[in-house]
């Protein structure tokens, strides 16, 4: 388990890594696990859940939005919300792959 991170939402992005391997780089922000593109941050792992950059005003935003217990994200619970960005809670990983596929 990372410092920001859990057990079970390192299990879940450890799968993510690999499935996007050579597409995203894999690295660390703000202390915790990332992938990005081109230099650009796609998702950030914090806490029991995956941030994913999917642009507010997108439909991969809303259709992710509407899933029970899908947030913004707010990096360590710190009130900022990232506008962008959709928190989706461990127990929604099998939805993580598809919406960092989305991201891109």
């Amino acid at each position: 388990m990372g410092r920001y991170t859990t057990d079970a939402a390192d299990a879940a992005f450890a799968p993510i890594v690999a499935r996007f391997a050579g597409v995203l780089d894999r690295g660390t922000m703000m202390g915790r696990p990332i992938l990005k593109h081109a230099g650009r941050m796609v998702a950030c792992l914090d806490g029991d859940g995956l941030g994913i950059r999917l642009g507010r005003e997108s439909a991969a935003f809303a259709d992710a939005m509407a899933l029970p217990g899908a947030v913004l994200f707010s990096p360590g619970a710190s009130g900022r919300d990232f506008a962008d960005w959709v928190r989706l809670p461990v127990a929604l990983e099998d939805h993580w792959e598809e919406f960092v596929a989305r991201a891109l």
